[in-house]
């Protein structure tokens, strides 16, 4: 979990964006047991954007986020992954180990959607662990630390 600390919300948003996280992390640990390692990471987003939508959520899946630059919009677009609830981004990675670009660039989701919260998830489930702003860490379930896993 990343948070962008840039961003100010209030004591409700965050605890419904928490709990919804959980919600996000459980669906992932099910598509991870029902198919397993090892295929596209446009699988893994499918199906766990379909097993999101079985628990009631409301997901919008690859959404595309406008580039302002120096007041300017740019003749492009960054696509998040899946937009669950309109509070939290997950990006879906077909990795082995989650490195440093991937917090990074979920960061600067996070700013561009001035949003709080956003899950980095490993097909492989290796290190879908914890991580709040960017300087303090929470315990990674599979890692010793959820830093190191995120270490270049």
């Amino acid at each position: 979990m990343l948070q962008h600390e840039g961003t100010k919300t209030t004591k409700d948003t965050k605890s419904s964006a928490l709990a919804l996280s959980h919600q996000i992390i459980g669906a992932a640990i099910e598509v991870h047991r029902l198919i397993g390692p090892g295929l596209l990471e446009s699988v893994y987003e499918s199906a766990l954007c379909k097993e999101l939508r079985l628990k009631g959520l409301t997901v919008d899946r690859q959404v595309s986020v406008p580039v302002n630059y120096k007041g300017e919009v740019l003749d492009c677009h960054v696509k998040l992954d899946l937009l669950v609830g309109g509070t939290v981004i997950v990006e879906v990675k077909a990795v082995e180990t989650l490195i440093y670009v991937h917090k990074a660039q979920l960061l600067t989701y996070l700013r561009l959607q001035n949003l709080w919260l956003g899950l980095l998830i490993t097909s492989t489930l290796k290190c879908c662990g914890m991580a709040y702003g960017e300087s303090s860490t929470a315990e990674c379930p599979s890692c010793p630390s959820w830093s190191s896993c995120l270490r270049a």
